[in-house]
C-alpha cells in the first residue's frame, strides 16, 4: 500500500513540477495611465477619457429606469465613453445635465456631448 501511495505521489509531483517551476518567474501587471478608466461588469472595458470619472446622480439612474421609452436596435456594443451618432434619438432627463437613450434594451446615460456615462438594464 505505502508503495502504490509513493508511487501515485511521485507521478503527481512529476506532472506537477515543471509547471510549478514555470510560473515562478511570472509577474503579472496592469498599469494604468492617469486617462485611463476601468469599468467591469461582464467583461473589462478600458475607456480612454482624458476628464474625470463621471458619477451619475441617483436621481438621474431613478428617472431612466422609470421613463418607458421605446428600445432602439443599435448596431454596436454600447460602451461607455463611446459618443452616440447623431441618428440615434436620445430623450431629456429633466433639471439635469443628461440625456438618455434605450439601444439595444440597455438604458445609456449621455453627457452634453453624447457621450455615453453609464450604461445599465
Amino acid at each position: 500500500m505505502r508503495i502504490a501511495l509513493a508511487a501515485c505521489a511521485f507521478s503527481v509531483l512529476s506532472i506537477a513540477a515543471p509547471t510549478l517551476a514555470s510560473a515562478q518567474g511570472v509577474v503579472i501587471e496592469e498599469r494604468r495611465s492617469p486617462d485611463v478608466v476601468v469599468r467591469e461588469r461582464e467583461e473589462r472595458v478600458i475607456v480612454r477619457e482624458p476628464r474625470a470619472r463621471v458619477v451619475v446622480p441617483d436621481t438621474v439612474r431613478r428617472y431612466v429606469v422609470e421613463e418607458r421609452r421605446p428600445s432602439v436596435t443599435y448596431e454596436r456594443r454600447v460602451v461607455v465613453g463611446d459618443v452616440l451618432p447623431e441618428e440615434v434619438e436620445v430623450y431629456d432627463v429633466p433639471d439635469s445635465d443628461y440625456e438618455y437613450a434605450v439601444l439595444n434594451g440597455r438604458r445609456v446615460i449621455v453627457d452634453d456631448d453624447r457621450r455615453v456615462v453609464d450604461e445599465f438594464d
